[in-house]
């Protein structure tokens, strides 16, 4: 099967997610989680697509620090449609053969965020439920599937970067 792998072209500066091994928690500013809620919706809606955020190397949040490591430090965020079927074992040595992409800009949908959330809600306690997000972390990378955000979004459009995969019709395991 062919992905793409896509990343924020610039970081979320404000933005830590500490690793849920330990008590785990997520710390932004406005901007950075509204980006967040955006890239957690493109990841949801292109089964296709690996989403990277990486979030170990933000800026320092001053106090906040501390917080985050006694949570069990800064991890990177994958999300990736379940259907493609990542192995989280397998992304450090994906992400190590990612070459230099292009810039794409991404539109979110907020009529449809609002339905998806009003379907969400409906199915929530559904044993066949997939939206609840299963988080696994490896090679400091928390990895899961990425639901449909519950709530808003940075607006129209969110610019991220898109990073090639090593090469055409690669496969993510």
């Amino acid at each position: 099967m062919e992905y793409r792998v896509v990343q924020p072209w610039e970081p979320l500066r404000h933005t830590a997610l500490g690793n849920p091994d330990g008590y785990g928690c997520l710390i932004g500013d406005h901007e950075g989680l509204a980006r967040l809620a955006a890239l957690f919706s493109f990841a949801a809606y292109s089964p296709r697509t690996i989403v990277h955020v990486p979030l170990r190397k933000g800026v320092p949040l001053g106090e906040s620090e501390n917080f985050i490591e006694s949570c069990g430090g800064r991890v990177d965020l994958v999300l990736v449609h379940h259907s493609l079927g990542l192995r989280v074992t397998k992304w450090p040595e994906l992400r190590r053969r990612l070459v230099d992409g292009r810039p794409i800009t991404v539109r979110t949908d907020e009529a449809r965020t609002d339905r998806d959330h009003a379907t969400w809600m409906r199915r929530m306690d559904d044993d066949e439920n997939r939206d609840w997000l299963r988080p696994a972390v490896h090679a400091s990378t928390l990895s899961g599937p990425a639901p449909a955000p519950a709530r808003g979004g940075p607006g129209p459009h969110a610019p991220i970067g898109g990073l090639a995969p090593p090469s055409p019709g690669a496969q993510p395991h």
